[in-house]
């Protein structure tokens, strides 16, 4: 009995160094690391995500950009998403109950953007699952945004804060990729 009782606190010490554990089914969102804020678009010569005003596609150009952010929760139905300008105070925000689930067993919500200009956005009442697309940055950079993830649990509202997702003014279409999800 013992060594049975020495293994479960054992097993609940290694769990609760996760991070991930939710006591009692009370809601969880993880902190550390945050939200993973990324978008549709991906710079070509660098890698990282991007947003653009205007995408151009050789035939026409696009004004939408697709921001998705995933993060990990328990214990959850629904969740508010901010996406804030790090340089203007513009803001969107967004209830989500229609969430996805990553490779890894996240949640991901996928926000479509009419346009960015940065972070003062509508989104668009579609559903979605994005198709990553590498770009070329033609234009410059107008910004930056953020997304802040945030659930009610019975101990308050828990919220966590993505990193941040550069706004460009143009870009233009290389081709599809595969997806990061």
């Amino acid at each position: 009995m013992k060594k049975m009782l020495l293994g479960a606190v054992g097993l609940s010490a290694v769990l609760a160094s996760c991070g991930n554990v939710t006591p009692g089914g009370e809601a969880f969102l993880r902190t550390n690391p945050g939200p993973e804020l990324r978008t549709n678009y991906i710079d070509k010569a660098t890698g990282r995500y991007i947003a653009c005003d205007v995408t151009d596609y050789g035939t026409s150009a696009r004004l939408q950009n697709i921001a998705i952010v995933e993060f990990y929760a328990a214990g959850t139905a629904a969740v508010n998403i901010e996406l804030a300008g790090q340089r203007t105070t513009d803001k969107a925000a967004f209830q989500i109950d229609k969430l996805r689930r990553s490779s890894d067993n996240d949640y991901i919500a996928d926000l479509p953007l009419n346009t960015l200009a940065p972070a003062s956005v509508n989104a668009q009442t579609v559903d979605v699952k994005p198709q990553y697309q590498y770009v070329a940055i033609t234009g410059t950079k107008r910004g930056s945004f953020t997304a802040t993830v945030s659930l009610q649990a019975a101990s308050g509202t828990i919220s966590a804060t993505s990193n941040a997702v550069d706004v460009y003014t143009s870009c233009v279409y290389l081709g599809n990729t595969d997806s990061r999800d």
